[in-house]
């Protein structure tokens, strides 16, 4: 199988993450939250032993690139902490839409705009996950599937808050976004890659966005939580990332 093919078939796995995690876990299901606490422990697993060791890596291949520039050592970090902070604003802007008891008319009209924003944050995550499958491919076809796993363990849980965040909206029209940002980002990586330091500052941007949703989304909270599920995904995946 060629780089394009493989990497295509993964953005299209991802894309269907997307279209049918939700119908996926229903909420009648009989034990959703053990599989979304296993997917937790993957994707959790999944930021410390890669997101941050690329982070790292595309810190110092940055600073190579760049030489001395004012605030070259703390640029890729800060980069991850705007993506941190704005993607922290964007949960807080749902929940405040959510909480406000305004007319019908403007509940709507407020919602429907908290909605496009929130999705565009994630479409441009998407955008970025749909590259990194071409990088992650010209490494080998394993490390392509150990990550395609880790992102669709994350997604799903992803798909699985918006769905309940924004209900009818996220399941008529955001997915079919999401789907589309990763087979754009694909697309983009394939015919017309950006720069390297481009990429760099794009990743460092996600990578603190990825850390947020991590930690507020997937971590199990209170009586909703499935903690040994959560260790047995952790353990499972950190495991494999190690062995290979």
């Amino acid at each position: 199988m060629t780089l394009a093919a493989g990497t295509l078939v993964a953005a299209l796995l991802l894309a269907a993450v997307y279209l049918l995690g939700d119908r996926a876990l229903p909420r009648e299901m009989k034990y959703p939250r053990r599989w979304l606490s296993l997917a937790a422990g993957v994707s959790m697993t999944y930021v410390f032993l890669d997101v941050l060791p690329e982070l790292g890596a595309r810190h110092r291949a940055f600073l190579a690139k760049v030489g001395e520039v004012s605030f070259a050592e703390h640029r890729i970090y800060a980069l991850a902490l705007v993506g941190f902070v704005l993607l922290y604003a964007l949960d807080q802007m749902v929940k405040a839409a959510h909480g406000e008891q305004e007319g019908p008319r403007e509940g709507q009209e407020t919602r429907s705009l908290i909605f496009w924003v929130h999705i565009s944050g994630f479409a441009l995550y998407g955008w970025v996950i749909g590259d990194a499958l071409v990088s992650h491919g010209e490494k080998g076809m394993l490390n392509l599937w150990i990550f395609v796993t880790a992102m669709a363990f994350h997604l799903l849980v992803v798909t699985s808050s918006l769905a309940k965040e924004h209900g009818g909206l996220y399941r008529t029209r955001g997915r079919w976004v999401l789907a589309a940002s990763i087979l754009t980002g694909w697309m983009v990586a394939v015919l017309m890659p950006l720069p390297e330091i481009a990429m760099s500052r794009l990743f460092a941007l996600v990578a603190g966005g990825v850390l947020m949703t991590s930690a507020n989304e997937e971590l199990p909270r209170e009586k909703g939580g499935r903690f040994g599920w959560f260790i047995m995904g952790a353990g499972a995946y950190g495991a494999l990332l190690l062995l290979t």
